[in-house]
């Protein structure tokens, strides 16, 4: 199973759960805003909730434009 994170396309979203279970696979599409710290953790308990135990973790989120100073 995969639960997998997205912000604004519902519908690619869901085309994809839907890919997945075409395959035989199980996917779960979680609107949420992946570049708030909160939103991360938010992330991964709808995931737990939906899923059960989280095993792997794999951030893939991207930005794209103008991007301002980054502090670590």
């Amino acid at each position: 199973a995969v639960a997998f994170s997205y912000l604004r396309d519902e519908a690619a979203a869901n085309a994809l759960v839907a890919e997945v279970a075409s395959k035989g696979g199980l996917a779960v599409a979680i609107r949420q805003d992946v570049t708030d710290p909160h939103g991360a953790r938010a992330l991964l308990d709808a995931a737990e909730a939906r899923l059960g135990l989280v095993t792997m973790l794999v951030n893939n989120a991207g930005v794209t434009g103008p991007i301002g100073p980054f502090i670590d």
